[in-house]
């Protein structure tokens, strides 16, 4: 076994070992296969953008005349290493059904990526979006799943977020985090390393957890932080969840954590395919609330 690897660690890190509904095998195969299946359907509108260049990253938007007035951005998860861009629209026919515009970030997984070309490639993604965000007068709210939810986490604790103009940061309005990852040191002991290979920089870098980075995020008060974990995902799951929202809370931050009953960490996400699910109604119900703190600064 490679050098640093430690399987009481791999055993909490492995989310798939923790279902009860199914084996951990048969809710990976039901995961991908689930998420290709509805991407495609969601691919398949006639309201589809498909693989639009964003600098180094990609975008697919969705239902660009939603009449809302929310774009909804999702980023998938697969802990930086499984799944792709094209399989990841599997929320986006409720979110239309809705009325909401949506926008997927692509970005390439490892090895072919490390760490800092990921998260690079998000913020261009991102970068397009609030453009044509701030365009058509639409407020922003992200999304992701698991390392999704790193990744979104990333995005607003940038250096490059930080650079963007008043208006620009005011877009973006609140994130919703599906069983997210906010520390990336365990990840070192399990074996996504061995494909991610985070250096020691990385996982101080892009730890959402880390001081700095929490300093900064907390600096936009009008952004809403809200939290989904499934009432059967890993403890760790719960628990990096927990310390996110605390971090959050104490600095200032608007921020919530909501346990889904019966919900593990593959079908709380995949769920949101279906308009009925409690998932997608609890997400729907998010993006309704306001910020009071944003509300008095228009008064």
């Amino acid at each position: 076994m490679r050098a640093g690897f430690d399987q009481e660690t791999e055993d909490l890190y492995m989310p798939s070992r923790w279902v009860q509904r199914m084996s951990g095998d048969a809710a990976l195969l039901e995961y991908a296969r689930w998420t290709k299946n509805e991407s495609d359907k969601a691919r398949a509108l006639p309201s589809a953008r498909l693989g639009i260049q964003a600098g180094e990253g990609k975008v697919d938007l969705y239902n660009e005349n939603g009449k809302s007035g929310k774009l909804v951005v999702f980023i998938s998860g697969g802990y930086w290493v499984f799944g792709s861009g094209e399989e990841s629209s599997w929320t986006v026919l409720p979110l239309v059904e809705a009325g909401h515009t949506v926008a997927v970030i692509h970005y390439d997984r490892a090895p072919k990526a490390n760490m800092t070309k990921i998260v690079r490639q998000a913020e261009f993604g991102l970068d397009w979006i609030i453009k044509f965000a701030m365009a058509r007068n639409l407020n922003i709210w992200l999304s992701g799943h698991s390392a999704g939810g790193q990744l979104c986490a990333m995005l607003l604790s940038s250096p490059w977020f930080e650079g963007l103009s008043r208006r620009a940061q005011e877009t973006v309005q609140g994130v919703i985090h599906l069983s997210g990852v906010f520390d990336l040191e365990p990840i070192k002991r399990t074996s996504v390393n061995f494909d991610l290979n985070l250096s020691r920089v990385e996982v101080k870098k892009f730890s959402p957890l880390s001081t700095e980075n929490l300093l900064r995020i907390c600096k936009y008060k009008h952004i809403q932080h809200h939290q989904l974990v499934g009432e059967f995902d890993s403890p760790v799951f719960h628990q990096q969840a927990q310390q996110y929202r605390d971090a959050l809370g104490v600095r200032g931050c608007v921020s919530s954590l909501t346990i889904m009953d019966h919900m593990d960490h593959f079908n709380l996400a995949l769920n949101l395919s279906y308009s009925y699910t409690t998932s997608t109604s609890k997400f729907l119900q998010l993006l309704k609330e306001e910020n009071t703190a944003t509300i008095k600064s228009r008064l």
